[in-house]
């Protein structure tokens, strides 16, 4: 388990706890996805998984911004 401690912005932490607080059951599954929470983490906290640096597209992506 990480025990380092993260810290963001006011303004982004409550944006995420909201964004996290409006989540709702997929209307297929009855459950909230995985893949929502993740949506959410990096589209808002700018949060994302190690693994989406190994992505083709993500690697192209960050060449041209370059």
């Amino acid at each position: 388990m990480n025990t380092t401690e993260t810290y963001l912005p006011n303004t982004t932490y409550n944006d995420l706890a909201e964004a996290l607080r409006m989540l709702r059951p997929d209307p297929t599954t009855g459950q909230i996805e995985r893949h929502q929470i993740a949506v959410i983490l990096g589209e808002i906290a700018n949060v994302w998984p190690a693994s989406v640096l190994d992505e083709p597209a993500r690697s192209v992506a960050m060449v041209n911004l370059s």
